[in-house]
Protein backbone atom coordinates (compact mmCIF):
# COMPACT_ATOMS: atom_id res chain seq x y z
CA UNK A 1 0.00 0.00 0.00
CA UNK A 2 1.62 3.45 -1.12
CA UNK A 3 0.78 6.39 0.97
CA UNK A 4 2.22 9.77 0.75
CA UNK A 5 3.81 10.83 4.15
CA UNK A 6 5.24 14.22 6.25
CA UNK A 7 8.33 13.02 8.01
CA UNK A 8 10.45 14.98 9.64
CA UNK A 9 13.49 13.94 7.45
CA UNK A 10 15.95 14.32 10.09
CA UNK A 11 14.54 11.97 12.32
CA UNK A 12 14.34 9.45 9.35
CA UNK A 13 17.96 9.82 8.63
CA UNK A 14 19.05 9.17 12.14
CA UNK A 15 16.77 6.30 12.47
CA UNK A 16 18.38 4.95 9.31
CA UNK A 17 21.94 5.47 10.56
CA UNK A 18 21.08 3.79 14.18
CA UNK A 19 19.50 1.15 11.88
CA UNK A 20 21.93 0.28 9.59
CA UNK A 21 19.25 0.62 7.13
CA UNK A 22 20.01 2.69 3.82
CA UNK A 23 15.73 1.90 2.75
CA UNK A 24 13.59 3.96 4.60
CA UNK A 25 10.62 1.82 3.56
CA UNK A 26 12.65 -0.86 5.67
CA UNK A 27 13.38 2.20 8.54
CA UNK A 28 9.54 2.93 9.12
CA UNK A 29 8.31 -0.72 8.82
CA UNK A 30 10.62 -1.61 11.94
CA UNK A 31 9.88 1.90 13.73
CA UNK A 32 6.11 0.97 13.16
CA UNK A 33 7.17 -2.88 14.37
CA UNK A 34 8.72 -1.97 17.31
CA UNK A 35 6.25 0.57 18.23
CA UNK A 36 3.53 -1.85 18.59
CA UNK A 37 6.43 -4.20 20.66
CA UNK A 38 6.88 -1.14 23.11
CA UNK A 39 2.65 -0.71 23.54
CA UNK A 40 2.05 -4.55 23.70
CA UNK A 41 4.21 -4.84 26.38
CA UNK A 42 2.73 -1.97 28.31
CA UNK A 43 -0.58 -3.69 28.33
CA UNK A 44 0.78 -6.75 29.39
CA UNK A 45 3.08 -4.37 32.80
CA UNK A 46 -0.97 -3.16 33.17
CA UNK A 47 -1.86 -6.56 34.06
CA UNK A 48 0.48 -6.54 37.11
CA UNK A 49 -1.19 -7.66 40.04
CA UNK A 50 -4.49 -7.99 38.18
CA UNK A 51 -3.84 -12.01 37.70
CA UNK A 52 -3.61 -15.10 40.49
CA UNK A 53 -1.18 -17.12 39.44
CA UNK A 54 -1.42 -20.32 41.69
CA UNK A 55 1.74 -22.16 39.82
CA UNK A 56 4.84 -23.24 41.40
CA UNK A 57 8.20 -21.60 39.80
CA UNK A 58 10.35 -23.58 41.29
CA UNK A 59 8.91 -27.07 39.86
CA UNK A 60 8.44 -25.11 36.73
CA UNK A 61 12.33 -24.66 36.60
CA UNK A 62 13.43 -27.78 37.40
CA UNK A 63 10.91 -29.66 34.93
CA UNK A 64 12.39 -27.15 31.94
CA UNK A 65 16.27 -27.85 33.32
CA UNK A 66 15.55 -31.99 33.45
CA UNK A 67 14.51 -31.56 29.56
CA UNK A 68 17.70 -30.15 28.78
CA UNK A 69 19.15 -32.72 25.87
CA UNK A 70 22.46 -31.12 25.79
Amino acid sequence: MQQAYSIDSRLLESASKIAGLSNYDEVINLALKKFLQIERQKKILELEGKIQWDGDLKQMRMARDSDDFS
